[in-house]
């Protein structure tokens, strides 16, 4: 029984666990199932936001499709938009071209006109002179042959940044450097002598040494160049600007040469060496012009910022500044015996200041534009403006009066310079391309220069007034000389030499 017993026990705890074990998988089973239909549902979802994720990425690639066409429409407008404005300033660039090319021959055929008078009018004074032709030494000059006046033939050369000294023992000269223009050549001057290149940008001031030894030239390349004015040889090129140089100007010993320059300072340099001796660096902006005074002693520079400042150039010591002007100031010149200095402002006035004390004497008003140069006359008797007003004015220092003003310019008058010879001159540079010869005693217009093609920025006499040199914007000087001693207006005897 007892076994028996055990043995249904035994079955029983078997059964129960069967039992139990059937339960558990059941239960299983229906989580298994569960779980199944769980992961599908998931899957479906997966896919439907893969599907509509597709889509959204294809409305974007479209949209961006769209947008790229349509910056390639605009980037195309832009180009042709470009081409035409292209076209159009090619267009106006070659009308411009063809007008000055218009122009030039204009004044190449008024040119040839002149020459074909003064070539009649020299065989007329051979003929009545019974003066045979000129000989072999002396031909004309405009093609290889030797030839009379009347059968000259214009030849225009082109040559770039040139100096031409000419020789007087000849007669005609065309000749046109940098520009298709030809210049005409006086008579009295015509052979071209030697040309020299120099200078990469405009000449805004020349200036002569006291002994005229030397011609100094500046120039908006940054340096200053001195010249042998009897060779027409580069002496040397003084370099250290880092910006234009706008006025030059020897002290009277000869032994300085001052430069003005719009890197706002004042270089004193010994012209014999090529050696900077100093700066002047207390400037506080660009400065247009320095000058020394007759005894050396002091140097007046002219600024931007309205003011004159005087200068010891021996100790480099600033004096005085001088204030009164209420525009930028141009130019600045003392009077021969040092007691006035004389400045020139962009405010249509001239001041006039003892340097010695810094007190201003008086303000001469009577340009109707702004003032760009004074000069004195050497013997103190006038003093000179010129004015974007296209005239020069003529100033009595003693009363501070207007004595006359000189009219015949057609643009901006930019610099004034007296001839130091007894047959007294004042020349006028001006932007309407000639520089102008008047009497200062009457007033009377004497010669017009018109060798030039450019606007001329500064005029200077040699010491012994039978030079003129001119700077120009073209980036060359050009010297006019006389022929026999001082007699640029008795015997009108001058012609060009360019210096680049």
């Amino acid at each position: 029984m007892n076994i028996i017993r055990h043995f249904v026990k035994e079955d029983t705890k078997v059964t129960l666990q069967i039992q139990e074990e059937m339960v558990n998988n059941h239960k299983s089973l229906n989580h298994t199932v569960a779980g199944k239909s769980v992961d599908m549902k998931l899957a479906e979802e997966r896919a439907t936001f893969e599907r509509k994720l597709r889509e959204v990425e294809a409305e974007l690639r479209g949209a961006l499709q769209k947008k790229d066409a349509e910056f390639i429409e605009i980037l195309k407008e832009l180009r042709e938009e470009q081409r035409q404005n292209l076209n159009e300033t090619v267009k106006s660039q070659e009308s411009l071209r063809v007008s000055m090319e218009r122009l030039h021959d204009q004044r190449y055929a008024q040119l040839e006109k002149q020459l074909a008078a003064q070539a009649k009018a020299y065989e007329k004074l051979l003929a009545a002179s019974q003066t045979p032709p000129p000989s072999p030494g002396n031909k004309i000059i405009g093609n290889d042959s030797q030839q009379t006046p009347s059968s000259f033939v214009l030849r225009p050369k082109r040559e770039n940044n040139a100096l031409h000294i000419t020789d007087p023992s000849s007669h005609y000269r065309l000749n046109s450097p940098s520009q298709p223009t030809p210049q005409l050549w006086d008579p009295a001057m015509g052979r071209l002598a030697r040309t020299l290149e120099g200078h990469t940008s405009w000449v805004g001031s020349v200036s002569f040494s006291p002994d005229g030894r030397l011609l100094a030239s500046a120039s908006g390349d940054r340096t200053v160049k001195l010249w042998d004015p009897a060779t027409g040889r580069l002496a040397r090129t003084l370099e250290g600007h880092t910006d234009g140089v706008i006025s030059v100007s020897f002290s009277p010993d000869g032994r300085l040469l001052a430069s003005a320059s719009g890197d706002s300072t004042v270089k004193l340099w010994d012209p014999a060496t090529g050696l900077l001796a100093r700066t002047l660096a207390g400037h506080a902006d660009k400065v247009f012009s320095a000058s020394f005074s007759p005894d050396g002693r002091l140097l007046a520079s002219a600024l931007v910022d309205c003011t004159v400042k005087l200068w010891d150039p021996a100790t480099r010591r600033l004096a005085q500044t001088l204030k009164g002007h209420t525009s930028s100031v141009y130019s600045v010149s003392f009077s021969p015996d040092g007691r006035l200095l004389a400045s020139a402002s962009q405010d249509d006035t001239v001041k006039l200041w003892d340097p010695d004390t810094g007190r201003r004497v008086r303000t001469l008003a009577g340009h109707t534009d702004g003032v760009s140069s004074v000069s004195f006359l050497p013997d103190g008797r006038l003093l000179a403006s010129a004015s974007g007003d296209s005239t020069v004015k003529l100033w009595d220092p003693a009363t501070r009066r207007l004595a006359r003003t000189l009219e015949g310019h057609t643009d901006e008058v930019s610099s004034v310079s007296f001839s130091p010879d007894d047959d007294r001159l004042l020349a006028s540079a001006s932007r309407d391309d000639t520089v102008k010869l008047w009497d200062p005693a009457t007033g009377q217009l004497t010669r017009t220069l018109e060798g030039h093609t450019s606007w001329v920025f500064s005029v200077s006499f040699s010491p012994d007034g039978r030079l003129l040199a001119s700077a120009l914007r073209d980036d060359t000087v050009k010297l006019w000389a006389s022929d026999r001693g001082n007699t640029w207006e008795r015997q009108r005897r001058r012609g060009p030499v360019l210096l680049s």
